[in-house]
């Protein structure tokens, strides 16, 4: 998502994108699901703490640039909006989410369930880190695996999603864990012919996904939106009250909800 990175380090954000290892376009491994699952989250606090070790390396150009007290906020989408929420304080119960998914059913029910047989010893897994002051989570991924532990979730929570996505459906996986969080501010936006994969630069590399075109929304339309509201939310998460004229634009095609 590099729309957004690239956006975000115009106003002045330095901004950290890490490859989840098994998990990239070039190395997608499925069968390692199980330990993407659990590692995602960690791996988004390790990025941190080598940052903050470039940070105290007088040859590195990073040197001095960093509070090491500041924190840092964290967005991602799909498996990257999981990865934001699992930060932001969401834990994972296994027996919880293998109470749910007999029922239900779930994209990582499965994988869950085979990394709870690896791991008998611990069934919930706190993956938070407390360094994280806000998240946003575009078209996140994964309800099943998140919704015991969303009210836990106490940073100012950002949630995006679109109205045509058929991969995280608004009503079947996004709105239930908005409506499962309690963190106060939150608030929700749904983009009105948006696809899953236009909070992605997944059309500028494989022009195929059906979200490329019409009669979806074009991607850069939807990006432009998302642009807008994250960088907003993320400035008034550090106190810069202003933002909230863009919170939300004035754009017809984003339905805001707050609580």
């Amino acid at each position: 998502s590099f729309f957004l990175t690239e956006h975000l380090a115009s106003h002045g954000f330095i901004v950290v994108a890490p490859d989840h290892t098994y998990n990239t376009l070039f190395d997608q491994d499925d069968s390692q699901l199980p330990d993407l699952i659990f590692r995602r989250p960690v791996d988004i606090s390790d990025t941190f703490d080598a940052l903050l070790a470039r940070n105290a390396d007088p040859t590195d150009r990073l040197y001095g640039c960093i509070d090491p007290d500041a924190g840092y906020g964290v967005a991602g989408h799909s498996f990257g909006g999981f990865t934001t929420l699992a930060v932001a304080g969401a834990s994972i119960d296994t027996d919880q989410v293998a109470a749910w998914c007999s029922k239900n059913g779930g994209w990582l029910c499965d994988d869950v369930a085979e990394y709870a047989a690896a791991h008998p010893e611990q069934t919930v897994y706190d993956l938070s880190d407390d360094r994280a002051w806000a998240a946003v989570a575009m078209a996140p991924a994964a309800y099943e695996t998140l919704r015991s532990g969303l009210p836990s979730i106490a940073l100012p929570t950002l949630i995006l999603a679109g109205s045509m996505d058929t991969v995280t459906p608004w009503d079947s996986v996004v709105k239930p864990i908005w409506q499962d969080l309690s963190a106060d501010p939150r608030a929700a936006g749904l983009i009105e012919g948006a696809g899953h994969y236009s909070f992605s630069n997944a059309c500028d590399l494989v022009s195929t996904f059906a979200d490329c075109s019409d009669p979806y929304l074009a991607p850069a339309e939807v990006q432009g939106i998302a642009k807008t509201v994250t960088l907003a939310w993320l400035q008034l998460a550090l106190g810069q009250t202003e933002a909230l004229a863009w919170l939300p634009p004035d754009d017809t095609r984003l339905t805001w909800e707050t609580p």
